[in-house]
């Protein structure tokens, strides 16, 4: 396909010149993109100090060791796969994911100019740092941009500033007192407990909490999803869900417990047991997934395809576009619709951006040549 040949050729020029290894040859080839608007500031921006350190943070951030080794976005059809491109994930390598993203946007091909021009007019950007706190005498306190500090019953205090919700008190309190966080769709929030420990709470979720834990046994109430990182040496930790309870002593976890979708839970470090109508362990990069019924189903897992998101990153694994979709529609508060049932089973492999425009997944979809897309107001069509 030339498209995908050609693609690959000025993607490889951008590396070289990123690098400094361009040939006489190539050098005048990539002279000859940059007289083009969009190509030369694209290539500004790469060799921007700021970009560099960006990605190394980043990079660095999202573990290597952990993540996703390859970045990839395929369809598979009728038994094979069809893959637009692959690379090793690296502090490097982050500099063509860049590069490929970038240019996948802005350059659609001829097939999917109409379709690409009409998204491009009507962008659809990522959720944002926003919550509902519900304190204990029952009032309501929204968090978005603004920060605040307030006193709760007992004398802890509650601090917020950009997206972060941290609880500190000096003294015991004569008795336990509930916060309540809700999430809406299109947010997240991330909250820090009396104990230390570390929650982020996903689009469409709340968390009840203790505003100070007490006793040797810390218990919380979730509804959606979060990911844990439980304070160690402080009394067991429980995570109370409609299908279940999580128990653990100090660890890193994510659990999705959405009402209309079957719970699950994925352990990262630590041990976790779960408790319901089965008891079961969880050792570091298992799965858990609680059936209809209660059954319970464990596997051996990339953990980053079910905790990237805490990270910034949605990874997919052999997943049907109803199920991204399902979670993408949640973070970018859209609709969906397919035309066609076959385009909802379609299954894909890949590594975006979570703070992306929903527009540059849709391009990556529209690549493939198998996918086409209409956005009208918050709604998104597949045809």
């Amino acid at each position: 396909m030339r498209l995908e040949k050609d693609f690959q050729k000025n993607v490889d020029l951008f590396e070289k010149a990123f690098w400094g290894t361009l040939s006489t040859d190539e050098k005048e080839w990539f002279e000859t993109l940059l007289r083009e608007k969009r190509w030369y500031a694209l290539y500004e921006y790469m060799r921007s100090g700021k970009f560099v350190e960006e990605r190394r943070e980043k990079e660095l951030e999202f573990n290597p060791d952990k993540a996703f080794s390859n970045f990839e976005f395929r369809i598979e059809k009728g038994g094979r796969k069809i893959s637009i491109f692959k690379k090793i994930i690296s502090v490097a390598a982050a500099i063509i994911v860049f590069i490929s993203t970038s240019l996948l946007f802005i350059l659609p091909d001829d097939k999917s100019e109409g379709i690409s021009s009409f998204a491009a007019n009507s962008t659809i950007g990522p959720g944002k740092n926003k919550a509902r706190l519900y304190l204990t005498d029952g009032s309501m306190i929204p968090l978005d941009e603004e920060s605040l500090e307030l006193k709760e019953k007992g004398g802890v205090n509650i601090k917020y500033e950009n997206g972060e919700v941290q609880y500190t008190s000096l003294n015991d309190v004569e008795e336990i007192t509930f916060n309540e966080l809700v999430v809406p769709v299109g947010g997240e929030c991330y909250v820090i407990l009396d104990d230390g420990t570390k929650v982020w709470v996903n689009s469409m979720s709340s968390l009840k909490y203790p505003t100070k834990f007490q006793g040797q046994v810390r218990e919380v109430y979730l509804d959606g999803e979060a990911y844990f990182d439980v304070v160690k040496n402080k009394g067991e930790f429980i995570v109370h869900t409609l299908s279940g309870n999580v128990e653990v002593l100090g660890t890193s976890f994510g659990v999705s417990a959405y009402r209309d979708e079957e719970m699950s839970m994925t352990l990262v470090s630590g041990k976790v047991r779960y408790v319901g109508k089965d008891t079961v362990l969880l050792n570091p990069g298992e799965r858990l997934a609680v059936l209809k019924g209660g059954n319970t189903e464990k596997k051996q897992v990339n953990v980053m395809e079910y905790v990237g998101w805490k990270d910034g990153r949605y990874v997919f694994y052999n997943r049907s576009l109803g199920e991204i979709m399902r979670d993408l529609c949640r973070w970018y508060d859209v609709t969906i619709s397919y035309r066609t049932p076959e385009i909802e089973r379609k299954l894909f492999y890949g590594d975006v951006e979570r703070y992306e425009d929903i527009n540059v997944f849709l391009e990556l979809l529209e690549k493939t040549e198998e996918i086409h897309y209409k956005i009208e107001g918050r709604h998104i069509e597949f045809y």
